[in-house]
């Protein structure tokens, strides 16, 4: 399992056409998928997590304002009227009154009959895109007594719709772009389609124009429902999964940000980009951001100013950065497959490779008095001396009962956090002989861990953080 860190981006949609962009805030969230402003509200629908309730008035400085733990895995939502309706898969679809954003409370369940996908909300009627179960129609006015209204089963899977003037438009992925007169909510009707030239995944509609992110951005003029045509396309860098309309500008997630003018819907524009690269792990220096980025390897950024970051140069690994230590301008990245890579920062502009060690799966390190401890995964716990990097030689290894995710030294003890082990506390005083000393067996999987005066600190999966006294490390007891 690796560790996963995803930010929360908070994006000003009105922009110059010849902007910058760089990123004015971040709130790490442990899996954001979706987004909703109101009212300078940020609501994020968070994976496993639930609903992230995030005060964005100062954009530098987000603030959690609440969170609600939803059942299932939640992607997709939508807000109105101090109502939170949320997408949360195999459970269908939950209502949760946010009027009081630091205490969400919810008011209803749901269940759809197919796999809940998306929800648009007019006039407190719900539809929701219900996978293979097409389009559900619900009527919300009492949110304690849903009431089914009508349903359209679409010819393939409904993953995303939109509402404007009566008419629902479905994302229905192979199907394209479905159009259904929903004026008689008991009897929807099928107006027309389109079939995108790949899977429809989402949708949004401005000015009787569709623009539909199915792989690529389709456009298309749906003023006549019942005969929708194809304006205009834009291939994306990478694979377009949503888009955002507003004043002429499209935003298309696809693993980046992109921002395309589409004034001239036959002939949209690439205005910028904003990469908004997979960072592993973060470790900073003296105003310098050393970033484990995955398959781009080591990025190096001055952050002197936080609103203007600044890359100032970059290592790419062999193999799959996950995590960097730094110490005495040297940085040590635990590469996965390719074990620990040992580089030279003195020159950030100008990093330079000076010795590798290679483990078996190297996932975290720490480095204390020229030793790198390496969390190995399968390997367990790697120790390594690193005096001589260019020769970095085996000191020991301590098999763990799991797979090592993440390490911390203190004092000569390493704390391994050991997936479903929990948290694992060995001496290593004598590097050669790393002697067990203790252990806790926390809830879930113990992803990271980090020390500090007798208190660990887990990340511990889906049981959120757990802190741990460690000052008899025989004995461990949660605090």
């Amino acid at each position: 399992m690796k560790k996963i860190i995803l930010f929360l981006m908070v994006v000003i949609i009105t922009l110059p056409l010849s902007a910058v962009y760089f990123k004015i805030g971040e709130y790490a969230t442990p899996n954001a998928y979706s987004v909703f402003i109101s009212d300078n509200i940020a609501y994020v629908t968070d994976g496993y997590i639930g609903l992230q309730i995030i005060d964005v008035s100062n954009p530098q400085n987000p603030v959690l304002l609440g969170a609600y733990e939803t059942p299932d895995f939640t992607k997709s939502f939508f807000v109105s009227d101090n109502i939170a309706y949320v997408i949360d898969e195999d459970a269908g679809l939950e209502i949760i009154d946010v009027s009081n954003p630091q205490n969400p409370v919810l008011l209803y369940a749901y269940n759809t009959p197919g796999y809940a996908r998306s929800v648009f909300v007019s006039d407190n009627i719900a539809y929701v895109a219900d996978g293979n179960a097409g389009l559900q129609i619900i009527d919300f006015s009492i949110p304690q007594n849903p009431v089914l209204l009508g349903a359209y089963d679409t010819s393939g899977s409904a993953l995303s719709v939109f509402v404007s003037d009566n008419i629902a438009y479905v994302a229905d992925e192979n199907a394209g772009l479905q159009i259904i007169d929903v004026s008689n909510p008991q009897n929807p009707v099928l107006l027309g389609a389109y079939d995108t030239s790949g899977s429809a995944l989402s949708v949004f509609v401005y000015n009787n124009i569709a623009y539909v992110a199915d792989g690529d951005l389709q456009i298309i003029d749906v003023s006549n429902p019942q005969n929708p045509i194809l304006l205009g396309a834009y291939d994306t860098s990478g694979s377009a999964l949503s888009v955002f309309v507003s004043n002429n500008i499209a935003y298309v997630a696809d693993g980046d940000l992109q921002i395309i003018d589409v004034s001239n819907p036959q002939n949209p524009v690439l205005l910028g980009a904003y990469d908004t690269v997979y960072v592993k792990f973060v470790f900073i220096s003296d105003n310098i951001s050393y970033v484990a980025n995955g398959y781009s390897g080591l990025e190096i950024i001055d952050i002197s100013n936080s609103q203007n970051p600044v890359l100032v140069g970059a290592y790419h690994t062999s193999g799959y950065a996950e995590s960097v230590f730094v110490s005495d301008n040297i940085t040590y990245v635990a590469d996965m497959d390719e074990g620990l890579q040992i580089i030279d920062v003195s020159h950030p502009q100008n990093p330079v490779l000076l010795g590798a060690y290679d483990t078996f799966a190297a996932i975290s390190v720490f480095v204390s008095d020229n030793i790198a401890y390496v969390a190995d995964g399968g390997g367990g716990l790697e120790i390594i001396d690193v005096s001589n990097p260019q020769n970095p030689v085996l000191l020991s290894a301590y098999s763990t009962y799991r797979s090592a995710l993440s390490v911390f030294v203190s004092n000569n003890i390493a704390y391994v956090a050991d997936a479903l082990s929990g948290l694992l506390i060995i001496d290593v005083s004598n590097p050669q002989n790393p002697v067990f000393l203790g252990s806790y067996d926390t809830p879930s999987w113990a992803l990271s861990v980090f020390v500090s005066d007798n208190i660990a600190y887990l990340a511990d999966w889906d049981s959120g953080l757990q802190i741990i006294d460690v000052s008899n490390p025989q004995n461990p007891v949660f605090v």
